[in-house]
């Protein structure tokens, strides 16, 4: 920030000017910080005391019952927490409960009221998802997510380096028959196998580090984030990274390593074949855990990729579509909207509808007030919205009973208000037409409760994101509490449109920065988390399928050399080429069968899960073919990469294979 307005150079001491919510400030400039971490849980560019900004609300501000701010505490021993925590149910009593008496239910106490908690600073950036956090956080369960899916897909790497390793047994037969006869250890045999392993893992990361490098600028676009070395500068992390590639060539090598050495030297030099045992069953279950992983990931990728469809296409309550958004914090804008807003609509062919509002209508920062229908005693928390005339047509929310706020009836705030479906349940009408011409309060702590009438009732709409359901919310009308303006364009002409606003906008507010954005837009980046989910999860997808394809190769390449014999047997007994495939494709699909009906339940639950986030979701059920499709294509691949290997051993001529029999 000292960069972009004062050019980076040493401007402590000096003044900046800030405008905000009408009010214009000069700040004196007392310190230039570092950049906040990326792992911060908020990233202010300016910090701003609270006297400066509120300086004839300081009593308000330091009020016991004031819940708007961000509270901090520094411990004198970091060891303290518990102990504040059991003493905040008390404070809760003396300092904060006397002042909610008049709204609380006849042996309620402010504790079963609220709660207060305690969080560590460091771990609000992981493992903080509450409603009214400073920023989106991070999450560390997709941090354990794609590390357990980094690890399963290093599992059937390893998988496969068995695999291809024993399906070089016969190869390397020989050779080990020879070193045991000239006096060879086992031992001295398993380590040089293992150190096999070893080096060829160590190639790998060598080659992963350069593919890393060169992939960055794809995982920045997937992720978002910017991929740093840094991370590798740490001797400790360097060091774990060494011991995972240590572990991961040991873990592979280990059984290839006796599996080789178990060889009988005097058959091996006899037949020039391997006397071991094909451990036929321990390679079948590597296998089918190959497969389960990867008919599990298709199936999760898929249900995720419907799930996202289903929010993109469900409707939220209102069109959201071809509606720009102005924030507005400026005296100037607020004094000249009614001018600003009839220059729009004097170009009808560009424009629509504009209104304005106090919040925008997908942020969780909501006021909330306790409520009640007039002459009874039970409050309910409503969360309110001050917005101005015409704003439920410019949103196209569907009025299903009464009237919108109009010049002609004298609405005021506290006079007149319009509730959701959701309110009016909680206030205790059935009927949206019961409640028109009713009066409700206004309950609060600090003065007298307000009495207005109810007008209009709108059907219930996603005001937040669809992680959460849908809150009671009451409208009230306060054309001067202006924070954002809706305009709806003409979605032939969002260009001219758009072009036209900027230059107005620049015209009229020459001092106000112009900034916009489309609602569908902040609608959309609601579900971040979510994409990057499913695009991750889709590459994880390929890669384990490409992975597990490669594995099935090579363990169908040590199965039919095994099988040499008797297919040169049944070709010699006039077995044709096409049954001799079936046959031999037989067994793996089996294997994929298996890995099919284990992959269900385990998809089943961790999608069920998943889907606990969203109040509203897919039915699973309705969904059953995916689980179908899933192990269907699995079993394609698998066929042709096997046809691969067995088209070409069975088409060899049987005297071949036979010769040396």
């Amino acid at each position: 920030m000292s960069k972009k307005l004062l050019g980076g150079e040493n401007t402590v001491g000096g003044t900046i000017k800030m405008e905000r919510e009408g009010e214009e400030y000069n700040l004196k400039i007392n310190a230039i910080i570092d950049e906040i971490p990326d792992n911060s849980h908020f990233h202010p560019e300016i910090l701003v005391s609270l006297s400066t900004l509120y300086p004839t609300k300081k009593d308000a501000l330091e009020d016991w019952i004031q819940n708007t701010l961000y509270t901090y505490l520094e411990l004198r021993h970091k060891d303290d927490d518990q102990k504040v925590l059991n003493q905040l149910p008390k404070f809760l009593e003396s300092q904060v409960g006397p002042r909610y008496a008049s709204i609380l239910e006849e042996g309620e106490t402010i504790n079963d009221m609220m709660t207060l908690k305690l969080k560590r600073l460091g771990d609000i950036h992981l493992r903080s998802q509450l409603e009214f956090e400073l920023e989106n956080n991070g999450s560390i369960t997709l941090i354990y997510l794609f590390s357990a899916v980094a690890f399963l897909i290093l599992v059937i790497a390893s998988i496969n380096f068995i695999n291809l390793s024993t399906a070089q047994g016969e190869t390397r037969s020989l050779e080990v028959g020879i070193r045991k006869v000239s006096g060879a250890h086992r031992k001295q045999l398993i380590s040089q196998f293992i150190t096999e392993s070893i080096v060829i893992t160590g190639i790998s990361f060598i080659v992963a580090m350069v593919l890393v490098e060169l992939l960055s600028p794809f995982y920045s676009n997937i992720t978002g984030k910017v991929f740093s070395w840094f991370f590798f500068m740490e001797f400790k992390y360097l060091l774990l990274l060494l011991m995972i590639v240590l572990f991961t060539g040991i873990s592979a090598g280990i059984y290839p390593a006796f599996f080789l050495t178990s060889f009988n030297p005097v058959t091996v030099l006899k037949s020039g074949k391997n006397g071991g045992n094909s451990k036929g069953l321990f390679r079948m279950i590597l296998v089918v855990f190959q497969f389960f992983i990867s008919i599990s990931f298709i199936i999760l990728s898929i249900l995720i990729f419907f799930q996202m469809e289903f929010i993109q296409k469900m409707d939220i309550g209102y069109s959201k579509n071809n509606l720009i958004v102005v924030p507005v914090d400026s005296k100037d804008v607020n004094n000249s909207y009614e001018s600003f807003k009839n220059e729009l609509m004097a170009k009808p062919s560009m424009y629509k509808d504009v209104s304005s509002a106090s919040e925008l209508t997908t942020s969780h920062m909501y006021e909330a007030s306790s409520m009640r229908k007039q002459g009874e005693t039970d409050g309910h928390f409503i969360i309110h919205m001050s917005i101005n005339y015409d704003f439920l047509k410019t949103m196209e929310l569907d009025l299903i009973a009464g009237r919108s706020f109009s010049k002609e009836h004298m609405d005021t705030a506290h006079t007149r208000y319009i509730i959701n479906e959701t309110a009016l349940k909680n206030l205790g009408w059935q009927k949206p037409d019961e409640a028109i011409g009713e009066f409700i309060e206004f309950l609060s702590n600090t003065e007298d409760n307000k009495t207005g009438e109810l007008i209009g009732v709108v059907k219930d709409f996603h005001f937040k994101s669809m992680h959460q359901e849908i809150e009671p919310l009451v409208f009230r009308l306060n054309p001067e509490k202006l924070s954002y303006v809706y305009i709806r364009v003409n979605p032939d002409k969002k260009n001219e449109a758009i072009d036209y606003l900027a230059k107005l906008w620049n015209n009229k507010f020459p001092e106000t920065e112009f900034n916009y954005f489309f609602l569908s837009d902040v609608l959309d980046n609601q579900y971040t988390s979510e994409k990057k989910l499913r695009d991750k999860l889709v590459i994880a997808t390929f890669l384990a399928i490409i992975i597990a394809c490669l594995g099935l190769f090579g363990l169908s390449l040590f199965i039919i050399k095994q099988k040499s014999r008797e297919i040169g047997i049944r070709k010699v007994l006039g077995a044709s080429v096409k049954s001799i495939i079936g046959l031999l494709s037989s067994r793996y699909l089996k294997w994929i069968a298996i890995s099919t009906l284990l992959s269900w339940p385990v998809s089943y639950w961790i999608i069920h899960k998943w889907l606990q986030e969203f109040s509203i979701k897919i039915d699973i059920f309705e969904y059953w073919w995916v689980f179908l499709i899933s192990g269907f294509m699995a079993a394609i691949l698998s066929l042709l990469v096997i046809s691969i290997q067995t088209i070409k051993y069975a088409s060899i001529n049987p005297a071949t294979s036979l010769k040396y029999e």
